[in-house]
């Protein structure tokens, strides 16, 4: 593992939440949107917010995914959890 700078982990969060919203978005029609927030953690971390309907019913998953998946874009683990979870 090495280090990653907030600034560079910021620009790839940047480039990979597009990214995973719309490999999600193909597989999970139902996803509303995908968002990135932030909460002070001990470690760089990706928050994502997913809204998505379930029936009439608007709903939210929130996930966290380490830095180091992001920075190495290793997104199918993570699109895979997510159509999972809203389909």
């Amino acid at each position: 593992m090495y280090n990653i700078s907030s600034t560079e982990f910021e620009k790839k969060c940047k480039e990979v939440v597009p990214m995973l919203q719309e490999m999600v978005m193909k597989k999970a029609p139902n996803v509303i949107s995908i968002r990135q927030f932030y909460q002070l953690e001990h470690s760089l971390r990706l928050n994502l917010c997913v809204d998505y309907k379930k029936g009439d019913e608007e709903k939210v998953l929130t996930l966290s995914i380490p830095a180091q998946q992001v920075m190495d874009e290793n997104l199918t683990p993570v699109v895979d959890l997510i159509v999972k979870n809203v389909t």
